[in-house]
């Protein structure tokens, strides 16, 4: 919320225009959600960390005794919570956010954390970041990449070596127009 505040304080004291705007509930959850890229005036892709409640079985109480009758007694556990970070798209109609959709497993692949995505200015190549678990049971974060051609995507890919260092975490792609 910190950020949010020096955010409209700076927007106070900049000659730029720019207005800085809380989404609704559409966009943001009670969990984190971040990392927007906004396509045009009405498409919003991010990224949201939910939070899903697994019960858990209770264990089964020992079988009652015909000598002896028991009670059998279970024990109530709380549910598991487990997150998941995920990208989502949304549209911008009639002055609010609608839609929300988690984009197809194509882009958040199961089991692993998927975010921060960003497109190239031609809108020919989405990049985005994907947890990668190595051998030795680390988790680092690399840059991926999916491409249209002849109105399809591709399958994304790891970008090279020379975008994702190993053994570091690669995130937030980015680009800078540049006369050079």
């Amino acid at each position: 919320m910190n950020a949010c505040d020096y955010a409209l304080t700076l927007s106070k004291q900049s000659d730029e225009n720019a207005t800085v705007e809380h989404l609704d509930e559409t966009i943001n959850t009670p969990y984190a959600d971040y990392g927007p890229f906004e396509v045009g005036d009405s498409v919003l892709y991010f990224t949201s960390t939910q939070a899903t409640e697994t019960p858990v079985a209770a264990s089964p109480a020992p079988a009652a005794n015909s000598k002896k009758k028991k009670q059998q007694e279970t024990e109530d556990l709380p549910p598991q919570i487990t997150s998941t970070i995920k990208l989502y798209k949304a549209l911008h109609k009639d002055s609010s956010w609608v839609g929300k959709k988690e984009l197809s497993s194509f882009y958040n692949a199961n089991g692993v954390e998927n975010g921060n995505c960003n497109f190239s200015p031609d809108k020919k190549r989405f990049f985005f970041t994907r947890s990668v678990k190595t051998p030795e049971g680390n988790t680092y974060y690399d840059i991926y990449m999916s491409e249209l051609k002849a109105g399809k995507w591709f399958q994304p890919v790891r970008m090279g070596d020379k975008v994702n260092v190993q053994g570091y975490n690669n995130t937030q792609p980015s680009f800078a127009l540049s006369d050079k």
